[in-house]
């Protein structure tokens, strides 16, 4: 089990980045991360990795802390930054052996590893070439592959399909399940909402350094009330408009930013017939209407009160 308890985080000028998070991953789970820039996110992520130290509170994968086993704990983790680091003028198989060395796989097995993960990833044909002579998606599926090829029990994913068409997407993920297997822990972290829906088992919110939502991505979304339907009008609308939209009984809440109205609402299929003669009745001309259902998008508009990005 991967346990986060109580952790909190204060810099040296006074900062406090995190709050007292506690959650857990249990074994096989893809747990995604979610905030908004600013929310403490960058200070939990660096914490689980090992890189920053706690104020308070403990990390444990399987009983082993960061703090007090560090060697243990990162020769455990796999790691897709954001941003990848390679030796450019190595080739690509060079490269994956040598860290597959400096985590103390010997020769054989970790020729094998590599031979098996750059055919996974189609990169079989690319493995003498130097890394500066890759694509940039060759180059994104070359770093999963290289924070696989130790077998990590903890996968730590930033952004790891960002520059992937896509079939590469849809592969990286199917290589990424099958390797990961019943036991290992992920951590996903991701501004690419859909993907976090899709892919995570789990979805963790954080905002001003607390955790303000943890749960399925099915359960966050049930529990954000009724439809979307944004209506962009030629002008602004008036305060009497927005105050009879409300007073319509399919209607929950009204927003109105600029000529923009948005609305959340129940059966958007009955109420927008009559929230568009509302419109017009006040003399409002509508330019274009958009219906939405609910998405993990709205549950953190809700939870954090901030756009995503």
């Amino acid at each position: 089990m991967l346990e986060i308890k109580d952790l909190a985080k204060t810099y040296p000028n006074g900062t406090e980045a995190l709050k007292g998070v506690s959650f857990s991953v249990k074994p096989g789970e893809v747990l995604g991360i979610l905030g908004p820039n600013g929310a403490g996110k960058t200070t939990l992520l660096k914490l689980l990795l090992g890189v920053l130290t706690p104020t308070q509170g403990a990390i444990s994968l399987d009983g082993v802390s960061p703090q007090k086993s560090p060697f243990t704990f990162r020769k455990s983790i796999g790691v897709v930054h954001q941003f990848g680091s390679f030796d450019m003028s190595l080739s690509l198989w060079d490269n994956l052996c040598i860290y597959g060395a400096f985590h103390g796989i010997s020769k054989r097995e970790r020729e094998t590893r590599v031979n098996y993960l750059l055919d996974e990833f189609d990169l079989t044909s690319k493995k003498k070439e130097p890394v500066n002579s890759l694509s940039g998606g060759q180059r994104r599926k070359a770093q999963i592959a290289r924070a696989l090829l130790h077998r990590p029990s903890f996968l730590f994913l930033d952004e790891p399909t960002t520059g992937l068409d896509v079939h590469s997407r849809k592969q990286a993920w199917e290589v990424i399940r099958k390797e990961i297997g019943p036991s290992a822990y992920v951590i996903f972290a991701s501004h690419n909402v859909d993907e976090v829906e899709k892919q995570c088992d789990r979805v963790l919110i954080i905002n001003q350094g607390e955790l303000v939502a943890l749960d399925s991505p099915q359960s966050l979304i049930d529990s954000v009330l009724g439809h979307r339907i944004e209506i962009a009008l030629c002008d602004p609308p008036g305060e009497e408009l927005v105050h009879l939209l409300l007073t319509e009984e399919w209607v929950y809440d009204v927003e109105s930013e600029n000529s923009r109205l948005r609305l959340r609402v129940n059966q958007p299929s009955q109420c927008l017939p009559r929230i568009l003669e509302c419109c017009i009745n006040n003399g409002a001309s509508v330019e274009s209407v958009i219906t939405k259902s609910p998405s993990l998008e709205d549950v953190f508009l809700k939870a954090t009160g901030r756009e995503l990005g």
